[in-house]
């Protein structure tokens, strides 16, 4: 069962799984990560960077494929608070589009490691919807916040997420890492450390 940890909390993939981290590993580190730097068009226009990256891949009873980013917000609420509406949902769904691109990439590429042929076999397969799962570890308490505001918050952070994502799939989560649902067969447990700055 593969575990890592990314920030303060740690991931437990039970048997089901077949998981690779996916900004760590050398399918990533070799190809797409390879295109990088910036390109600013005269005249004020597009400004592009380097590659984002989800942090897990997993293939989930060898036919669903998920795309998993992990976001410890904890002990920095207010830092991340705008962000949570603003920038995130473009921001995960940039590391979607390249961790895909980097996976046909690295199945198209001879000499992958022997995980990405399952990995775009399922792709290929198209037998079911790629999942994307976005896990935010976050404060529990927030003081004076009135009721149904948090809930409020969540359902718009999870439209905008999943407005991001439309041209790819409606299998859209998120959610606590501590309390998700929507990863069967994985155990998260919080590190020491965490919420500290």
């Amino acid at each position: 069962m593969p575990k890592f940890d990314e920030g303060k909390l740690r991931f437990d993939f039970g048997e089901r799984w077949r998981v690779e981290k996916w900004d760590a590993c050398s399918a990533y580190a070799q190809g797409i990560s390879k295109l990088s730097g910036e390109l600013d068009e005269p005249g004020g226009g597009v400004r592009v960077e380097g590659t984002k990256a989800v942090d897990f891949v997993g293939v989930l009873d060898g036919e669903r494929l998920y795309l998993c980013e992990v976001k410890d917000f904890r002990g920095y609420r207010i830092e991340n608070d705008d962000r949570q509406l603003g920038g995130l949902p473009l921001e995960v769904g940039l590391k979607v589009r390249d961790t895909l691109a980097g996976l046909v990439g690295a199945y198209a590429r001879m000499g992958a490691p022997p995980w990405v042929d399952e990995y775009g076999q399922v792709l290929a397969r198209r037998k079911h919807q790629v999942h994307v799962v976005v896990l935010i570890a976050e404060d529990d308490v927030r003081p004076n916040e009135p009721r149904g505001k948090r809930e409020a918050r969540d359902n718009e952070r999870l439209k905008r997420v999943k407005q991001k994502l439309a041209w790819l799939t409606t299998k859209v989560w998120v959610e606590n890492p501590l309390q998700q649902r929507a990863m069967p067969d994985l155990s998260v447990e919080s590190l020491p450390g965490a919420g500290q700055k």
